[in-house]
């Protein structure tokens, strides 16, 4: 569940990888030494010593020879592929863990918006969503005298629509670079729940607030639709987090930035 046996499984193939450069011929060396520079040049920073000898020795790749390939260029492939794969897996394992937050907090989210649906539904005074109005209340659902069972669940569903229009936002370039997990959608389940409760207790605080009456059912269901779309200012942060996460893990963007991957030996 949590994918750490994957993690597992995709290392020691890659390790596996690494080590035939020990036993193919030097045609075959060759022929890999373009893959070993694109791994080295997309994982390792431009600092890491295994990337300066790589690059030196081998330069752009081309017009390589077999009979130019002494045995010491095995070993110096060989570390530096085993360097890129272990930073890769480094990478991808940030990339994972966070992917199981994103998915832990979205359950959470997802049980006390539940809950709260739930006793709103049940209990409507439980939580109060209606605004003073001449002389009855002005609901979600429209005027009424009290609380209906209706309008939590409505605040919810409005909430739901907000945080999808900004969830929009989450589909970009970023989050389609290749990597071993996405973090698309876990993210914008997050959104869509936390949507939903910033929509709700948004009103909630609003009902306790100043604000004296609402005349307008108009008002407080597009209120809802902004409480839930304002969850970005929330969510916002975890954006750049999740960019900056899979750029990190593509074999696309190279490391070439010393902050970027930190350096491991």
């Amino acid at each position: 569940m949590s994918g750490r046996a994957v993690d597992g499984a995709w290392f020691n193939i890659n390790a596996g990888a690494a080590q035939l450069l020990a036993v193919q011929t030097s045609e075959q060396v060759c022929g890999r030494v373009p893959e070993v520079l694109a791994l080295v040049r997309a994982y390792l920073p431009p600092e890491d010593p295994r990337r300066i000898a790589v690059e030196r020795r081998f330069g752009t790749a081309h017009d390589l020879r077999s009979s130019d390939l002494a045995e010491s260029d095995r070993h110096l492939l060989m570390v530096a592929l085993h360097g890129a794969y272990f930073q890769e897996a480094v990478e991808n394992g940030r990339v994972r863990r966070f992917r199981n937050v994103l998915l832990g907090t979205f359950l959470v989210l997802v049980m006390l918006v539940g809950g709260v649906v739930a006793a709103g539904m049940y209990w409507p005074q439980v939580v109060p969503l209606c605004f003073p109005s001449g002389e009855g209340l002005m609901c979600p659902t429209g005027p009424h005298r009290s609380a209906t069972g209706g309008d939590v669940p409505l605040v919810a569903l409005l909430g739901l629509v907000g945080a999808a229009f900004s969830a929009v936002r989450t589909l970009r370039v970023p989050l389609e670079l290749p990597t071993r997990y996405s973090l698309t959608v876990p993210l914008v389940l997050l959104k869509v729940s936390m949507g939903a409760a910033t929509a709700i207790f948004g009103l909630v605080a609003l009902g306790l607030s100043a604000l004296s009456e609402v005349n307008s059912q108009a008002a407080l269901l597009f209120g809802a639709v902004l409480l839930g779309y304002g969850q970005q200012l929330l969510t916002g942060p975890l954006d750049r987090r999740v960019g900056g996460l899979l750029r990190s893990a593509s074999p696309e963007t190279a490391a070439n930035a010393p902050d970027q991957r930190p350096m491991i030996t």
